[in-house]
């Protein structure tokens, strides 16, 4: 088989183009939820497997960085958590997760098994 000049580079599109949509097939579906208690409230997102991660406030905003990319719908943690989040966005490579806060909290983190 002889490969003309415009068929190749065809071939090279499409190449290209599955490269740069492999990283949505390698991103772990997660379940986001909350609660809230008396006095604080908590996000729990349930991964496939333990995944590393590193929780900060900065500013207004709680950011979650972790060592996989991910999948979520923050549809029922939101007004679960209305008190505490104004909104929630996932990064474009999906590995932060960035809440927004509407007040000044402190921050506890803790891994438990898969969540």
């Amino acid at each position: 088989m002889r490969w003309h000049g415009s068929a190749f580079c065809a071939v090279l599109v499409v190449l290209c183009i599955i490269a740069n949509l492999s990283p949505a097939w390698s991103q772990d579906s997660v379940e986001a939820r909350g609660w809230v208690r008396n006095s604080f409230g908590r996000i729990i997102l349930d991964w496939p497997a333990p995944v590393g991660y590193r929780a900060a406030i900065e500013g207004r905003r709680l950011v979650v960085r972790f060592d996989r990319a991910f999948t979520t719908n923050f549809g029922e943690l939101l007004p679960t958590l209305s008190s505490y989040l104004s909104g929630a966005t996932i990064s474009a490579n999906g590995r932060v997760a960035d809440f927004a806060l509407k007040g000044r909290f402190f921050l506890k983190t803790y891994a438990k098994g898969k969540s």
